[in-house]
C-alpha cells in the first residue's frame, strides 16, 4: 500500500518539481494532492489524511500548528532563525529544509519520512 503525500507550495512550478522528486524518490509514495495555497492545502490534508506533507511557504510553521493531525511534516523555508528551528522541533516537524534546497536533499528527506511512517 502506497503512502500518501500532500504538497503545498506557492506556485505551480515548485509543486511540479516537488511532485517529480517525490515520485522518483520512493515508488511507495504517491502524491494524493497538490495545493498552491495554505487554505487549499489544509482542505486536502483533512480530505485525504496523508502520511507525509511537504509544505514550502513562509507561514509554514504557523500552518503546521493549525493542523491538529499527527503527520510527517517536511517544511521548506528561508527562515534561518534559531527560534524557527526550536519552534519546529516543539511542533514535531519531521524535517526542516532551508532554501535554497537541492533535489537530492528533498529526495533523501522524503525517503526517510516514508521509512519512518512504514
Amino acid at each position: 500500500m502506497a503512502l500518501k503525500a500532500v504538497l503545498i507550495a506557492p506556485d505551480g512550478e515548485a509543486l511540479e518539481r516537488y511532485r517529480q522528486l517525490i515520485v522518483s524518490a520512493d515508488k511507495g509514495v504517491e502524491v494524493a494532492a497538490a495545493a498552491d495555497s495554505l487554505s487549499k492545502g489544509k482542505e486536502w490534508i483533512y480530505r485525504c489524511i496523508p502520511d507525509v506533507v511537504l509544505v514550502d511557504h513562509e507561514q509554514a510553521l504557523d500552518f503546521v500548528e493549525s493542523v491538529h493531525l499527527a503527520l510527517s511534516w517536511i517544511v521548506i523555508s528561508s527562515d534561518t532563525s534559531f527560534s524557527a528551528a526550536l519552534r519546529d522541533i516543539r511542533l514535531g516537524v519531521f524535517d526542516y529544509l532551508l532554501k535554497p534546497i537541492d533535489n537530492e536533499e528533498v529526495m533523501r528527506t522524503v525517503r526517510r519520512a516514508a521509512a519512518m511512517t512504514r
